[in-house]
Parts: structure tokens; sequence; C-alpha cells
């Protein structure tokens, strides 16, 4: 408990503001927060100074790699393997019940593993590409969640598994087809990150996760309609309905406060509806669409997807019996009806409904910040309407005088609009 707090009590307790047992409360909840806090510190040290450790001796080995022999070359590169397997074992033996050690551990065998199989690669001259090498050390290294159950092993995996999706999809040529090994991999790392939300549901660990699982997941459903004809034409639905099936999640128990899925549900669902507010992109669609829905991989992602997304929301408002208004619930059921009506009708329409969608999300949000007294809402807000009218100056025939003169409106409106809610109703306004 820090001293600013210690006399803002006091403060408080002098001018009435609280009672002496709420004041005693605070202080005993604040105690019991700090032991959960010093464990986290410890646990992130125990991490980096095992990565450090590790490097330290990768580092020792390749001063001294030209000097060695074949056989002297292939101890040292077991060596960090080795040392790492022994501290597992010690930690599974005398320390299963310090997750500092545990991560630690686990963060060390996990690059041991790593440097192990390029160091023995590169002395016997195996032959193999790099995404054939994460495959092989990602495979190897996975039950280190479920034996030690270590999160920074699952991290990891995941952060290992989404490279090896990149290079492995965004490495060759489109024309290929996807490679679905990253969705096998990524599968064994679910059951983990499910156990973890049983356990810790609101933990930091759970945090990181579910933001590395989001953007995974974001990143590599691209690469689905490689090998299909027009197959970027199905992206734009695909990404619609994955950011609102993400915004839905987000406001479920499952994942807690401002979360990675609600967050980049909101952001990616208005960025692909903020690209449908030029011409030319309808145009492009209306074209190039007649090979796209001939992929069968394209529309049944697709045809999940939006099951999951309209089953989750169907599920909100059966637990909540009634939803707050919130235009980004059915963001993804408006831009899909667009869609449709884009392919069938042409640019024009389609255009000028995602303009006044986007204008009219963008009004609806400042009107709800403005209503709970929320800054960050209310310049979300006002943030969507100035994309969306830069958007229109440089789509648009505008003289420079003219953009240069909307620039500075649109900066004094930000400016205005915080100004007045925050002398509004003072310090409240920032909550």
């Amino acid at each position: 408990m820090t001293r600013h707090l210690l006399k803002d009590l006091s403060e408080m307790i002098r001018k009435d503001v609280i009672s002496t047992e709420a004041a005693e409360k605070i202080k005993e909840f604040y105690r019991e927060k700090q032991p959960e806090a010093r464990n986290q510190l410890f646990i992130i040290f125990g991490i980096l100074g095992a990565i450090l450790v590790g490097l330290g001796l990768v580092l020792i080995i390749a001063h001294n790699w030209e000097g060695m022999s074949r056989g002297l070359k292939t101890v040292w590169a077991l060596l960090p393997m080795l040392l790492g397997q022994a501290l597992c074992l010690y930690v599974l033996i005398k320390r299963s019940d310090s997750a500092a050690w545990r991560e630690g551990s686990t963060a060390f065998l996990f690059f041991a593993v790593g440097a192990c199989i390029s160091l023995v690669g590169q002395i016997y001259n195996f032959p193999g590409t790099l995404a054939y090498y994460m495959m092989t050390w990602m495979l190897l290294v996975f039950p280190l969640m479920y034996v030690i159950r270590a999160s920074i092993g699952s991290m990891l995996f995941i952060i290992g598994v989404s490279y090896y999706g990149l290079v492995s999809n965004f490495g060759y040529l489109p024309d290929r087809g996807p490679d679905y090994w990253y969705w096998a991999m990524l599968a064994l790392a679910v059951p983990y990150y499910f156990m973890l939300h049983k356990k810790s549901p609101s933990g930091s660990f759970m945090i990181f996760h579910h933001w590395l699982l989001a953007i995974s997941v974001s990143i590599m459903l691209g690469p689905l309609m490689w090998g299909s004809e027009n197959g970027w034409v199905l992206l734009f639905p695909l990404y619609t309905v994955l950011f609102g099936w993400y915004y839905q999640i987000g406001h479920t128990p499952f994942a807690k406060g401002p979360n990675g899925y609600l967050i980049l549900g909101s952001m990616g669902g208005i960025t692909v509806t903020m690209i449908g507010t030029f011409r030319g992109f309808w145009s492009a669609i209306y074209e190039q669409s007649a090979g796209a829905f001939s992929s069968v991989t394209g529309i049944l992602s697709l045809s999940i997807l939006i099951m999951a997304a309209v089953g989750t929301l169907i599920w909100r408002y059966q637990r909540e019996k009634t939803l707050a208004f919130d235009p980004i619930n059915f963001l993804f059921i408006v831009y899909l009806l667009i869609y449709l009506l884009g392919l069938t009708a042409g640019s024009i329409s389609a255009t000028i409904l995602c303009n006044i969608l986007v204008g009219a999300l963008g009004i609806l949000t400042i009107r709800e910040g403005a209503k709970t007294e929320h800054l960050g809402i209310l310049n979300y807000g006002l943030l969507i309407l100035s994309v969306l009218i830069v958007c229109r100056f440089f789509d648009l025939n505008i003289s420079f005088v003219i953009r240069g003169l909307m620039f500075i409106l649109i900066g004094i409106g930000f400016f205005a609009a915080n100004y007045f809610m925050m002398n509004r109703k003072g310090p409240r306004a920032g909550k």
C-alpha cells in the first residue's frame, strides 16, 4: 500500500467522506492484494532470468564454436536442453507448488530445445525449411504446458505456432493452398486455455492468452482462401463475422473487462466497414465475385463463424434477458446484408450504406460516451467520425485548403468535446 493512498484515506476520514470502518476495509483489501502482486513480479523475474541464462549459454557456445570438433559441438548443443530437462525434473519433484519455478524452468527448456534442434541441424547438415524447423520445435515442446502446468509454455507455444503459420502460408505463393497444420497445432493449446480459465479466469496469464489467440486467429484466417479463385472477395465477410464473434465473446463472463476479444472485435469490425465506404472497393467486389463462392473452405468457414457469432449473441440475450443498446453488437449482421446488396446491385448503394453505417456508429458512440460520462468512449466515437471524414477527403476531389480547414475543425472538435466533458463532471468524466 502506497503512502499516497494512506494519506488520502486519512484525509477522507477527516472530511467524513468515508467512515473509519470503511477505511480499514480498504486497507485490508490492499494488504491482501500485495502478496499476489509480489508473486506475479517474482514469476516475471524468474522467466526473464531463465531466458537470460539460456541466451548467455548460447552466446558462450557461439564464441567458441569454430574451434570445436563435431563431437564436442554436439555435446554443447545438447547441454542446454539436458540442463533444462534436469531443471524441470527438479521442479516437478521439489518445487511443483512454486509458480515462479515452473514458469522459469519451462521458459528455459522451451528455448533450449529450439537451440538444440538448430545447432544439431547445422552440425550434421540436415536439410529442411524454416517452417519444418518451427513445426518440429513446437511439437517437441507442446507437452510442457501440461506436464509442468506452466502458462508461459502455452503462450510461447501459441507465438511459435503463429510464426509457423506466417512462414508456411505467407512465405510461399498463395496458389499452393492453405497450410492446415497451423490449425491442428493451435488446437493442442486449446485444452490448456480452458484449464487456465477455470483456474484463474481474470489472471494476467489469462489476459495475455485472450490477446494472443485473438491476434493469431485474425492473422491466419486470411490464408484459408489461398488457392481459391478470387478468394479475397470472401475475406471481408469472413473477417467481419470473426470480429463480430470476438465482440460477443468480449462481453461474456468468459473474458472479463477490457480484453483482447472486445477491443479487436470493435476496432476490426469498424475497420472492415470503413473499407466499404470506398466505391472502388465495391466495384472490385462486384467484378470479381464470380469464382469466389466456389471455395468450399471459404463457405464452410463463413458458415461456422456466422453460427458461432449468432449463437453467442442469442446466448447473451437469453442470459442477460435484455441487451444494452450497442450498435456494434449487430454490426456484422448489417454488414453481411450490405455485402449481399453490393454483390447484386452494384457499388453505389453499398458505398452509401457503409458511409451511413460508419457515420451512425460514430455518432451513437459519441452519444454513449456523453451519456455515461466516459472520455474513452467519447473519443472513440470522435475518432470513428474523424477517420470517415479523412477517408472522404482523400476519396473526393477537394482542394488542399478545404482539407486543411477541415482537419483544423476536427482538431478543435476533439479539444472542445473533451474540455466540456471534463468541466461538466470534473474527475468523474475520466472514469
